[in-house]
């Protein structure tokens, strides 16, 4: 696996990330949004905000628990505009279920 996976890459390597992260990660990195430029400007702040202790974990829970995936899931992946309020609000909430994650593995919070 590579070491980083880049927000904006996380659908086109999807394979290589957790189902449980991916679906975690997939609204509040901007990979769903219709809007080009919305969807540039969330991954870069999901990345430098979250991109260090999110590929750490998938590490930790590819290490530990394997992929998650089976042969027969199918992904569906509509896209939306949300507002610039939700996207921001998004970020937020995802910094929650990081720490849950980060917890239940073990893991600090503050990855250098």
């Amino acid at each position: 696996m590579p070491q980083n996976i880049a927000a904006a890459d996380l659908f086109g390597k999807s394979w290589q990330v957790p189902k449980d992260l991916f679906y975690l990660a997939a609204a509040p990195s901007g990979t769903m949004f219709c809007d080009k430029a919305q969807k540039r400007r969330q991954t870069a702040a999901f990345d430098r905000r979250f991109g260090k202790r999110f590929n750490k974990l998938v590490s930790v829970v590819r290490m530990r628990d394997g992929l998650g995936w089976s042969a027969e899931d199918v992904m569906v992946t509509p896209c939306y505009v949300p507002t610039p309020q939700r996207a921001a609000q998004l970020l937020d909430e995802f910094e929650g279920q990081l720490r849950a994650f980060e917890e239940r593995f073990g893991l600090p919070h503050n990855v250098p």
